[in-house]
């Protein structure tokens, strides 16, 4: 930080710039150091300089701000309202946190995640009525302007469900009610297959070892009977098993195989070179080469129609892993350029019926040197990437939130 005294009656600081949020907690990362100008305006009263007029906005340090705000997640739901979706926030730790996590709530989601993705069960020009917001016994009484009066039973349900999942990393509130002029609305609750927080995903690790495929229990494998041999006899290089469709895609040198119990293994992608893949939980299939190309990334559905997806990462760039988050929206890419590894993020758009089409604008979560290994999603705020350092031969460990702030684990 520096300062210059352009008049007697002003002063500018001119300070390094990393990072801004927003007034609904949206954090943005700036693209490199900038520097921003900070010009306050001095009047004299009683022989002494006072400030008369000072910018918008609070300036800390990074370790200041770690200390001053917290990181939250709001929700609000996937295309077709299948999934929650989390998107980061950050918040000052003092004051009515509820009250802003709700009047966020209310708002668009992040750029890259409100271009088609997701969707809020809130109808437009929905607003926070009373404030701050009541908790008793742990409920959240939130009371919302009478544009809600409108919306249905399930919109309602879906609304609360929003404010529920939102609200419930507040501590003292385990849940949410929903009511307009202080009368609460009587809501039913989603069907029990509705949208929730539970990934879904089997937490057991699956590997194929000594010709084995299964799950890893108490140092053994415990085999998965109808898909072990047939996984085995491909000698893959990489897959991915899915627990929802008990099957397995598995890439080796002649492109990417399905496997299903009761049901010889099927060659599906013949081109060479691919990455791991992915099987979503729509039941898509993800196969994707390494080297860009134009349609570099497909999707096959389990009938076997293929549908290609867009994705331009530059000519000189290599994808060396993705994976999608629990909510089957979020993609995460690692990439190898010439100079360096590349973390980015992006979200998926599907159809009605489930089906990926267009993936939206990257972000990138932040530039690491080496090589890159590998990375996967930690939870529904954070990833973890591998790189290594080819001359030394050392690998590293950085955690990412979705925000882009990092830390290394060596």
């Amino acid at each position: 930080m520096y300062k210059r005294q352009p008049s007697e009656t002003s002063i500018v600081f001119t300070v390094p710039v990393i990072a801004n949020v927003d007034e609904f907690g949206r954090y943005s990362s700036a693209d490199a150091a900038t520097d921003q100008r900070l010009e306050f305006e001095l009047v004299q009263e009683a022989g002494e300089w006072r400030i008369s007029a000072a910018p918008d906005g609070i300036v800390l340090s990074e370790p200041a701000f770690g200390e001053a705000f917290s990181s939250y997640r709001l929700y609000y739901f996937s295309s077709g309202y299948r999934d929650l979706v989390a998107d980061s926030r950050w918040f000052a730790s003092r004051g009515e946190v509820s009250t802003k996590i709700v009047r966020s709530l209310l708002e668009e989601p992040s750029f890259w995640l409100n271009q088609g993705a997701t969707v809020s069960a809130f109808p437009e020009g929905s607003q926070l009525a009373l404030t701050p917001i009541p908790i008793t016994d742990g409920v959240a009484q939130v009371d919302l302007t009478t544009s809600v009066l409108g919306a249905d039973e399930v919109t309602r349900a879906r609304m609360l469900l929003q404010l529920s999942a939102s609200l419930a990393q507040v501590q003292g509130i385990s849940s949410a009610r929903l009511s307009v002029n202080q009368v609460e609305l009587v809501i039913p609750p989603l069907a029990e297959d509705g949208p929730s927080l539970a990934s879904g995903r089997d937490g057991r690790i699956a590997v194929l070892l000594d010709r084995r495929f299964g799950y890893v229990q108490a140092g053994r494998i415990e085999q998965l009977e109808g898909l072990s041999s047939q996984v085995a006899n491909l000698v893959p290089r990489s897959l991915f098993y899915s627990a929802t469709f008990d099957q397995v895609a598995a890439t080796r040198f002649d492109g990417l195989w399905l496997v299903r119990e009761g049901e010889s293994a099927a060659l599906i992608d013949e081109r060479p070179d691919l990455i791991r893949p992915i099987i979503d939980t729509c039941g898509y299939i993800w196969s994707s080469t390494s080297l860009y190309a134009p349609e570099m990334t497909t999707v096959i559905s389990q009938n076997g129609q293929t549908s290609p997806i867009s994705m331009d990462l530059g000519d000189e760039a290599e994808l060396v892993s993705f994976e999608l988050a629990r909510d089957n929206t979020r993609l995460l890419l690692l990439v190898q350029t010439a100079t360096g590894v590349r973390v980015l993020l992006t979200a998926v758009e599907r159809d009605e019926d489930c089906r990926p089409e267009v993936l939206g604008d990257f972000v990138e979560l932040g530039p690491l040197t080496g090589s890159a290994v590998d990375a996967a999603w930690v939870d529904d705020s954070s990833v973890a990437v591998v790189v290594e350092d080819p001359l030394a031969g050392a690998g590293e460990v950085v955690v990412f939130d979705t925000n882009g702030r990092s830390t290394s684990l060596g």
